[in-house]
């Protein structure tokens, strides 16, 4: 396994934001890690500055106001084909699916797993 050296966090929940980090900075003791609260802002920083070509990794949230989950990997992968990019969301429930378009881009690997509390 490949130890990423520069990680982006997305979401808008802060709370949720303050958690990842938290984990990640545990994890990996020795990372860049910059947090956007939103995919509007970590869009306004990229068009300042394209800093994808340092980035290891970017993790986002599927769901969230104005650019999704899926804007954000769209729009990054143009910049940068080979960026790895995770996305998660909290949002579906039990039953529900993927969103279509995430299902049926080819070159995206998923795996579904609900977390459920004890």
């Amino acid at each position: 396994m490949t130890i990423p050296k520069s990680i982006i966090l997305i979401d808008d929940e802060p709370d949720i934001l303050i958690i990842l980090e938290m984990k990640i900075k545990e994890t990996f003791e020795e990372i860049a890690l910059k947090t956007f609260t939103c995919g509007e802002s970590f869009l306004l920083e990229l068009q300042e500055d394209n800093f994808l070509d340092s980035v290891d990794c970017i993790i986002s949230d599927y769901d969230m106001p104005k650019f999704n989950g899926i804007d954000l990997y769209n729009i990054t992968s143009e910049i940068n084909p080979s960026i790895n990019f995770i996305m998660f969301t909290g949002r579906l429930e039990k039953d529900q699916d993927l969103p279509f378009e995430v299902v049926k881009k080819p070159d995206i690997d998923h795996l579904i797993r609900q977390i459920t509390n004890p």
